[in-house]
């Protein structure tokens, strides 16, 4: 039987000696940096970037706890200076790629994330010009996608082709389930708060 493990982590790190000479006339020339070194005299790969930018754009945890766990998990000591630059590198990226336009309907991005079919979790996601897309953490198929159009969300693949993805709030405006043809999703497993799907006899299970 396999012994399925991580292997330890390690920073690389490879230092540049940037040579400078200082002609009779007092130009001083330096060597110019390799391709796709910037920076000071410490410069970090692509990998640690992306590391310290997930760790900290994931969830609420600050410049300085992100730091933390990048020296803690990835033996990759930061700054917390550095984790801020990569926040807003990543917040210029998004602005430059029309994110908060995209997500301008609070509507759509209070929709995101997990959804339960039963016991089954769902991931909603929304895409540009507020898209849904659903995907189940349990099967392989592609994700079901939802264009909107005039506030309506209705499915183009798979088994929610043509279906109505339909938002219901209780009455005091708050997210409830969401239901798409025979099938209603919600936030936690097997939620007693949501209809079921056909109701239920008022008599329960009964023989004959």
């Amino acid at each position: 039987m396999p012994v399925l493990g991580i292997p330890p982590a390690a920073l690389t790190v490879t230092g540049y000696q940037m040579m400078s000479r200082t002609c009779g006339c007092g130009q001083v020339t330096t060597a110019p940096a390799p391709a796709g070194v910037t920076g000071g005299p410490v410069c970090y790969g692509p990998d640690v970037t992306d590391a310290a930018t997930l760790l900290a754009s994931t969830d609420v945890i600050g410049a300085g706890r992100a730091a933390d766990l990048m020296g803690a998990l990835l033996k990759a000591p930061v700054f917390a200076g550095f984790v801020s630059r990569c926040l807003v590198r990543l917040d210029a990226a998004l602005v430059t790629a029309g994110f908060e336009d995209a997500l301008s309907d609070p509507a759509a991005l209070s929709l995101a994330g997990t959804w339960y079919w039963g016991p089954t979790p769902q991931i909603l996601r929304v895409h540009a010009n507020n898209e849904l897309s659903l995907t189940s953490l349990a099967t392989d198929e592609a994700p079901a996608r939802f264009p909107t159009a005039e506030g309506t969300w209705t499915g183009s693949n798979g088994y929610h082709a043509g279906e109505t993805l339909h938002v219901v709030t209780r009455p005091d405006g708050t997210l409830s389930h969401l239901s798409v043809g025979a099938l209603v999703y919600t936030r936690e497993p097997y939620d007693d708060s949501a209809p079921i799907p056909g109701g239920v006899d008022s008599e329960g299970w009964r023989s004959g």
